[in-house]
């Protein structure tokens, strides 16, 4: 009873956003000249978003509610692969690295995933923090992060029990981004965007964009590690 309940919660609350999103955002198109959208973000794109890489300033500003509702379909996803798999006998935790199926001559593969591991994480973190200013943004390195984390099966000290902590963490992190996404509403009247209004510097305004990839690229790392470790396990 009490998942039924949750179950109807989050269509309610998604329901509630994607309703808003499109009454809130009918007059975008309008605000545009009708056959230069490209050239006004791209002459606009900067001072309006303080977005160096103008895909990032489309992702994370002007269609930042379409942002959210994709890592909102990412999470249903991972909640519906986790219930699929315990459905199905797979409720058990991962098991360590040393009793996964990989082969006992495989010292090669362990020493490459220890040496290659940190510098996934690392480059994977760059491409999040700097995905404003070059190509990248939360959701390619999120897919990194969980890409490292897949590695670290095959290291023993670093391999996780269960998924369940993920699945905690990546609820708590898209409820972050709700919120985030809608504070522009109480400061600039408008939802889904930066909160801080065109006046202030645009170095100063890059927190926002930095602040968001961060928490788009950790759930999405979030919810990709828990469809691979979830795959990984009921493949055995």
């Amino acid at each position: 009873m009490k998942f039924m309940i949750k179950k109807l919660m989050l269509l309610l609350m998604f329901g509630f956003i994607f309703l808003y999103a499109l009454t809130a955002t009918a007059p975008l198109a309008d605000s545009f000249p009708e056959t230069s959208i490209g050239e006004t973000v791209i002459h606009r794109g900067y001072d309006e978003t303080a977005s160096k890489n103008l895909v990032a300033a489309i992702l994370l500003d002007y269609r930042l509610f379409d942002s959210i509702f994709e890592a909102g379909i990412l999470l249903i996803s991972a909640a519906g692969v986790l219930y699929m798999s315990r459905s199905s006998g797979f409720s058990k935790p991962f098991p360590r690295a040393k009793e996964a199926a990989v082969p006992k001559d495989s010292d090669s593969i362990l020493a490459v995933s220890r040496i290659l591991y940190p510098f996934m994480l690392l480059f994977g973190f760059y491409i999040i923090v700097f995905g404003d200013l070059s190509p990248g943004g939360g959701f390619q390195g999120g897919v990194i992060l969980a890409t490292a984390r897949l590695i670290s099966v095959y290291i023993p000290e670093k391999a996780s029990e269960n998924t369940d902590p993920l699945n905690r963490l990546e609820k708590i992190l898209f409820l972050c981004l709700l919120i985030l996404g809608f504070i522009s509403l109480f400061t600039r009247g408008t939802p889904f965007t930066n909160f801080f209004s065109g006046s202030v510097d645009p170095e100063f305004r890059r927190l926002f964009l930095v602040l968001l990839n961060l928490l788009i690229g950790l759930k999405v790392s979030s919810g990709l590690t828990i469809i691979f470790i979830r795959f990984i396990k009921e493949g055995k």
